[in-house]
């Protein structure tokens, strides 16, 4: 089964208590591997995947395992695009980060829209140590976006003032393929739609996979 858009959520955790998120409360729940390898036996391909949390420097081995069991199983993946507030705790945290995100970017086919993606907006309680910040620069794929807006603030988990959130529920099931956004949550769950709090995710399980 090749998938056209992957999500995988590695982690509930998060290390910020943003009013605006869109998940909820935090969760001290990492992804198990075991559900990455189940999930990797499955499927041939992934054209694109977002590996999303929580905040995804809070389970740098899951971004491990996922490489790893793409190699196992010999999934291909084209690109890939990561989220995080970039709030690192150490050097050691960060080296670590940078080169597991640097061996998922070199096992890539294409990486034409592979992006580190720096969640720079006003709505965060802590900004990233500027050395960080720094040093992620000299990354090609590396993209410090600054554009989020109030109205683009989804009425889901904490935020209760933004739009009515009408998820994407466009999949799209053919002989060896799915078309469209699959959400794989840090229980192991196959969700239809990704912009979903975590209260409400196992209202929208679905079983295609």
């Amino acid at each position: 089964m090749f998938i056209s858009s992957l999500t995988i959520e590695i982690t509930r955790r998060c290390n910020l208590s943003c009013r605006h998120c869109l998940r909820g409360n935090s969760q001290d729940i990492d992804i198990d591997p075991m559900y990455i390898g189940i999930l990797f036996q499955k499927i041939s391909g992934v054209y694109s995947l977002s590996i999303t949390g929580g905040e995804p420097i809070l389970n740098i081995s899951a971004i491990r395992d996922i490489v790893s069991f793409a190699k196992l199983y010999n999934v291909e993946i084209n690109n890939f695009y990561i989220s995080s507030n970039c709030i690192f705790d150490s050097d050691i945290t960060f080296n670590n980060f940078i080169a597991a995100i640097i061996e998922l970017y070199n096992y890539c086919k294409e990486n034409v829209y592979s992006q580190l993606h720096y969640s720079n907006d006003k709505f965060h309680t802590r900004k990233p140590n500027q050395k960080y910040l720094d040093k992620l620069m000299d990354i090609p794929f590396f993209y410090n976006d600054t554009s989020l807006a109030s109205e683009d603030l989804i009425n889901m988990g904490r935020y209760r003032d933004g739009l009515v959130q009408e998820n994407e529920k466009d999949i799209i099931i053919e002989k060896n393929s799915i078309r469209g956004n699959i959400y794989f949550n840090a229980l192991g769950q196959v969700i239809n739609g990704v912009n979903w709090s975590y209260s409400e995710q196992s209202k929208h399980i679905i079983n295609v996979i």
